[in-house]
């Protein structure tokens, strides 16, 4: 026998679960059909029933305030003695648990976009009225024969998370347990709209591959994989998914609150776009993939070139003078075949003449309007522009810099960066990671895009999947123009060739699962890997992938770290390291010994926030990228303060959590990583 409900007459039982028992009932006062949900006590110690009974009648107030036709509506909310129960409309349909359970097939993204839509509706507008539903799920999905979604069980979940012991018990809130963000798992209570993010992402993930990202055999290995594990990405996971699908998606799974979108409405606009994108198709393609644009012109007995080619040589600007001549005569017969050719588009220079809209990436500020100079010299492109010198609108008067030009899109479409984290500068091209896209782009140093690196996911003996990454963590550049990639998720170097061609990898034997977070090579062909989990610098020869040795270790004393994370090397072969755990720079030599240490956790000129890079210029000045107190600061090669580049802000020339930096050592120009407002700014510094 049902519990008596008061006036409501119980017709059926609908379905149970770990936190109640739906019914369904009649209520003769207004003559309609309604739904019943009773929740289940048993979980409920008894010294907390009157914090929970409290707690429910308050989260009951709230709930019955969100009146929005993609939410249930809740009728009424009743306590008698130990029986809890809310009633709300009754609805004909079935739950996203049910379509995904009855699918053969996952949903493509343009299938779950209805869905998608509709909860990212009704959670926004909860979210504005301050009430974060903190169980969003497929069960809690509902679809109406019409197509209508509703949430259900909105704010209950507030009430019923209080009982801390509820992860614990067996069974109960293990089908929750699998789309709870991080955050929710260490301190339920106060968490904020960021957690019903996390739990869309992993909504998408599971609609759209039928697996669950965070899924482990039991309790304890699921919070892990939630704490700590990356999921496999949608589009390696389905090539059918494009990566832009995938990255979104990705994005709202972020570990970090402060990573994921800043509203729901700014995913499902991501999602949205990601579907209707005017690129076309081309959008659309896996990463897993090949991706270099005409990778499919590489001749059938290609092979990775051991110096660079003639193919790699930076072509002349579109409007210099060299470039309106006829092609020398080894350009015309040249055989060989690069994924980096650069496009036909022109460069926005700084003059009236050139409209905002130019198919160009670069942009350019205060500009002249006497026009470009017609004897523009590439190689000497810093001195071509006359660039305002950029002035801090602070009180710190050592903030130095000129402020060039910014690049804010890659593509054949020129499509903008999500997340532009990592970058490297060698002999006129720039590797760009996006974080978002998991894009490796190319550019010439004149900003335009080239291509991007090709992954070969059919690569034989390949373990990363020809190259493929996850969370790209660190770039860098041999003396044979062969590119390095490191990928926070694992402990293997991805090598490319001068070409952008994926050649091989190799790993980190002495690592874990948690990644490397930055590398460096010097002039002997070493390499240098950062392993923030064993606090040290593993040495690699980098021809071979052979390990040598590390440098320092695990700790807070000189020599020893706690996060590091991004490394450079200056003309005698020492080694620089940031780490964001002890906010210092740490220089060893090439045998291996400590020089010197500088640095301290502040925001004061020559303290760091968050230190995230660092670059060594030809007169080995050091550049440490301090990303929370969003700026550069530079240091002479004793590690004596001398200024800072940057501020906070979203102007030509500020910054906003900035995540990378390198040198062009010819033009002495910085690039910088401005991950927050989207783009790579280049600055001229002094010599």
């Amino acid at each position: 026998m049902p519990p008596e409900f008061g006036r409501y007459k119980i017709l059926s039982e609908i379905g149970r679960g770990g936190m109640g028992i739906v019914y369904q009932a009649y209520d003769p006062d207004e003559n309609r059909l309604v739904a019943i949900k009773r929740l289940v006590m048993e979980n409920i110690s008894p010294e907390k029933m009157r914090e929970f009974r409290d707690r429910f009648k308050r989260e009951a107030v709230t709930v019955k305030r969100l009146s929005h036709p993609n939410i249930v509506e809740v009728f009424d909310v009743e306590v008698e003695g130990d029986n809890y129960f809310y009633v709300m409309e009754f609805l004909e349909g079935h739950s996203l648990k049910s379509e995904l359970e009855t699918r053969r097939e996952p949903m493509t993204p343009k299938e779950f976009w209805p869905y998608l839509s509709q909860v990212a509706e009704a959670l926004d507008f909860a979210h504005t009225m301050n009430v974060v539903h903190r169980d969003v799920k497929p069960d809690n999905i509902f679809i109406l024969k019409d197509g209508r979604v509703k949430i259900t069980d909105f704010g209950i979940a507030r009430a019923i998370d209080f009982e801390e012991t509820k992860l614990t018990k067996t069974g109960v809130m293990l089908g929750t347990l699998a789309y709870v963000s991080p955050e929710q798992l260490q301190d339920a209570k106060n968490v904020d709209h960021r957690a019903d993010i996390f739990s869309l992402g992993v909504v998408s993930y599971e609609a759209l591959s039928k697996q669950i990202p965070f899924s482990g055999e039991g309790i304890a290995a699921t919070i892990v994989k939630i704490v700590s594990k990356e999921e496999k990405p949608l589009h390696i996971l389905n090539a059918s998914i494009g990566v832009e699908t995938s990255a979104c998606v990705a994005k709202a799974m972020r570990k970090r609150a402060r990573e994921r979108y800043r509203s729901v409405k700014d995913f499902a606009r991501d999602y949205c776009a990601s579907l209707t994108d005017a690129h076309g198709s081309s959008s659309l393609r896996s990463v897993g993939q090949k991706t270099a644009e005409n990778l499919q012109a590489l001749p059938a007995d290609y092979k990775p070139p051991s110096e660079p080619s003639s193919a790699m040589r930076i072509p002349p600007a579109a409007n210099s003078a060299s470039a309106t001549g006829a092609l020398s005569k080894s350009e015309e017969t040249q055989g060989d075949v690069s994924p980096f050719q650069p496009l036909p588009q022109a460069i926005n220079f700084p003059n009236s003449e050139a409209p905002e809209s130019t198919s160009g990436t670069w942009r350019s500020v205060n500009a002249p309007s006497s026009g470009y100079n017609h004897n523009y010299d590439p190689k000497k492109q810093t001195d071509s522009f006359n660039a305002p010198r950029f002035v801090s609108t602070s009180l710190n008067q050592q903030t130095k810099g000129k402020f060039l030009k910014s690049i804010t899109a890659r593509g054949k479409e020129q499509s903008p960066f999500g997340e532009p984290a990592h970058l490297a500068f060698w002999s006129g091209r720039l590797v760009v990671a996006d974080t978002s896209t998991r894009k490796l782009s190319v550019f010439s140093k004149d900003g335009r895009w080239s291509g991007d690196l090709a992954q070969l996911p059919d690569a034989k003996d390949s373990r990363t999947r020809g190259g493929s990454v996850t969370k790209p963590s660190g770039l860098a550049f041999d003396g044979r123009g062969r590119i390095y990639v490191t990928d926070a998720n694992d402990h293997f170097i991805r090598v490319f060739d001068a070409s952008g061609v994926f050649m091989r990898d190799f790993k980190n034997v002495h690592g874990n699962e948690s990644g490397l977070t930055g590398i460096a090579l010097d002039s002997t062909g070493v390499a240098y890997a950062a392993d923030a989990i064993n606090g040290c610098i593993q040495v690699f020869q980098s021809d071979m992938g052979t390990w040598i040795r590390k440098l320092g270790s695990k700790g807070d004393a000189p020599g020893q770290m706690q996060l590091p994370c991004g490394l450079a090397v200056d003309r005698l072969n020492q080694i620089y390291c940031v780490d964001y755990g002890l906010s210092r720079v740490s220089v060893f030599n090439k045998a291996g010994l400590l020089v010197r240490t500088f640095g301290e956790k502040g925001s004061a000129p020559g303290q760091f926030n968050v230190p995230r890079a660092v670059a060594v210029d030809q007169n080995d000045k050091i550049y440490v990228l301090d990303s929370l107190n969003h700026r550069v600061q530079v240091f002479s090669p004793a590690g004596e303060f001398l200024y800072i580049i940057g501020e906070k802000g979203s102007e030509p020339g500020q910054l906003l959590a900035p995540s990378d930096v390198s040198i062009d050592t010819e033009s002495n120009t910085l690039y910088v990583a401005d991950k927050g407002n989207k783009r790579v700014q280049c600055f001229q510094i002094e010599i």
